[in-house]
C-alpha cells in the first residue's frame, strides 16, 4: 500500500526509525523512536520536516549534522505538535543485532498501540527486514498482544517524518 498520505483512522499516526549501538556511548544498546501525530497535523509537521534537511542531502540526519544545525533541528521540533515514543533496550554483548531489534521491538509496538496509535511507518531496511518486522506484530497478533497496529515501511529519503 503507498503510504504518501496515511489513511484516516481515530487515533494516532507515529512515524519511527531506530538506532543502534555505538560501543563506545551506549554499548549493546537498541533504539527505538516514534513521532507521535494527530493526523490533522501530519501535512504541517511534513512540512516542518522538509526544511531539515540539508541542501544536497537525501535526508535530515543527526549523525551528519553539525552542532549549528542541531541547534536548529531542535528548535524546529520543539515547535512540533508531536509527542514520541522512546524504548532502548540493553542486550548482552553476544547478542546477535536482529535478535537485539526484535527484543526491542516487541515493546516499541505495543507502546506506540498503547499511546493511542493504530498506525506506525517505519524506515525501511529492505525487504526481508521489513517482511521480519511485519511477521513480528502478526506473531504479536495471534498472541493477543497487539490489536490494530497498521504497519508500513518506506525508504527515509521519501518522507521526511521518518
Amino acid at each position: 500500500m503507498s503510504m504518501t498520505q496515511p489513511p484516516a483512522f481515530d487515533g494516532f499516526l507515529a512515524f519511527g526509525d531506530e538506532s543502534g549501538s555505538d560501543r563506545r556511548l551506549d554499548p549493546d544498546a537498541y533504539i527505538l523512536a516514534a513521532a507521535v501525530i494527530d493526523p490533522e497535523h501530519v501535512e504541517d509537521v511534513r512540512e516542518m520536516a522538509r526544511v531539515l534537511k540539508r541542501p544536497g542531502a537525501r535526508k535530515a540526519h543527526w549523525r551528519d549534522d553539525s552542532n549549528k544545525q542541531h541547534d536548529a533541528v531542535i528548535a524546529t521540533i520543539s515547535q512540533m505538535p508531536i509527542e514520541g515514543v522512546i524504548v532502548v533496550r540493553r542486550g548482552s554483548s553476544d547478542e546477535v543485532p536482529e535478535r537485539r531489534r526484535r527484543k526491542c521491538m516487541e515493546p516499541f509496538l505495543t507502546s506506540v498501540e498503547d499511546y493511542g496509535c493504530n498506525w506506525l511507518m517505519l524506515e525501511s531496511r529492505g525487504p526481508a527486514d521489513d517482511k521480519r518486522d511485519r511477521d513480528l506484530l502478526d506473531t504479536m497478533r495471534a498472541k493477543h498482544q497487539s490489536g490494530g497496529l497498521r504497519l508500513n515501511h518506506k525508504p527515509g529519503p521519501e518522507e521526511p517524518l521518518l
